[in-house]
């Protein structure tokens, strides 16, 4: 019998303990009402109406066994348990979707640790130990002049791609009957994409052009180059911001084609994004 798990901390792709989930589905990355906080080695979360960034897994009963274990929880003692394994409501950045699954929690996590306003573990991980970050741009930013002109001067890029997501034109701008860029977790496939080298304070900037957290979030993301696997920030519209079946302005579309023109990707791609808006 499968379970649907939804993991906050060193379970994520590309942390610590990763490779406990490599057997198991990945279905995306999601967020659950929590309030998220750094322990030391590992976080904790505990009841709360914040958003806690997370992925959500299928996962079998020999796996969900060896997570309880790992987080301390045992079925027949819950009072002796370390974390213990409650259902909650999990909602898919993909689409919006409710989902049950599992989480651990850990009900005085904000006795000994430091609350995480903006909810996502990995990313407080990155700008904790890094004063530049990975940001990774697949629509209207992916080009220089555009970033430019929002950020300033910049530096490196990298060019790769977001592995099982899809270029998805259904996030709804404010005030006006159109959409912008997004991208879709569906698990096949990719989508092209530039990382770029930011300070905190240009991507301070750049969250205020995408209305940050309440029309995009920024995340944190494994971000795919030709030689390793970059653990990255990006932009993913909110789940209450979705829309389908507008088109994007001309003007818009063209600062993306301008982007793949500038980085050789291929625009064929970008052109078939906008033929399945419907």
């Amino acid at each position: 019998m499968p379970y649907t798990v939804f993991v906050y901390g060193t379970l994520l792709r590309t942390m610590s303990r990763a490779s406990e989930m490599k057997k198991s589905k990945f279905k995306g990355p999601g967020f659950i009402r929590a309030e998220l906080y750094d322990l030391g080695s590992y976080p904790g979360v505990q009841r709360g109406e914040s958003e806690v960034v997370g992925e959500i897994y299928e996962v079998d009963s020999s796996t969900l066994a060896q997570l309880d274990r790992i987080e301390g929880y045992n079925a027949s003692s819950p009072t002796t348990s370390l974390f213990m394994r409650k259902t909650v409501e999990a909602t898919s950045l993909a689409d919006g979707c409710r989902i049950s699954a599992f989480a651990y929690f850990l009900d005085d996590a904000g006795k000994d640790g430091t609350f995480i306003d903006h909810g996502d573990y990995r990313r407080h991980i990155l700008e904790r130990s890094n004063a530049e970050n990975w940001v990774v741009a697949y629509g209207s930013n992916i080009g220089r002049p555009r970033l430019a002109a929002r950020v300033g001067e910049l530096s490196e890029f990298k060019k790769g791609f977001l592995e099982g997501f899809q270029l998805v034109f259904n996030k709804k701008a404010a005030g006006k009957k159109t959409v912008y860029a997004n991208i879709k977790y569906i698990g096949t496939g990719s989508c092209p994409a530039i990382a770029w080298k930011l300070t905190a304070a240009q991507t301070k900037l750049l969250d205020s052009f995408e209305g940050v957290p309440s029309h995009y979030m920024r995340i944190s993301i494994p971000f795919v180059t030709q030689h390793e696997i970059l653990l990255s920030q990006v932009y993913i519209a909110h789940p209450s911001k979705l829309l389908n079946g507008l088109m994007p302005e001309t003007t818009y579309v063209e600062y993306i084609r301008n982007g793949y023109s500038e980085h050789g990707l291929g625009e064929e791609y970008l052109d078939d994004a906008i033929t399945k808006i419907t």
